[in-house]
């Protein structure tokens, strides 16, 4: 999955450059992005699902981005604001959760 999502990157930014459309580097951050997430969502936690609900919910937000983006023409929308919060989040409740299974 962390292939495919560093391929949704590579094709986002060679859209970009052929197409000379910068609504297409939503499509590169959100592929460069997920890599972190689609990588760590099975690690074994006390939550056994939490990672992967989150990496889920994520990713849909992030779909959402982007459909709002190529709809309204806006790349940086209130769904883009909330992707980006939640992938800084995402860091710090994988840590938390991976830390505390690790003091168990």
């Amino acid at each position: 999955m962390v292939a495919m999502s560093l391929g949704t990157c590579i094709v986002g930014l060679l859209l970009y450059f052929v197409l000379s459309e910068e609504k297409m580097l939503t499509i590169a951050v959100f592929g460069f992005a997920m890599m972190l997430p689609l990588g760590s969502m099975f690690s074994p936690s006390k939550n056994k699902n939490g990672l992967l609900i989150y990496t889920i919910a994520l990713a849909l937000v992030g779909l959402i981005a982007i459909g709002l983006t190529f709809t309204t023409g806006e790349m940086f929308n209130l769904m883009t604001g909330v992707f980006l919060f939640g992938f800084v989040a995402f860091q710090w409740v994988a840590n938390y959760m991976l830390i505390k299974q690790d003091n168990l």
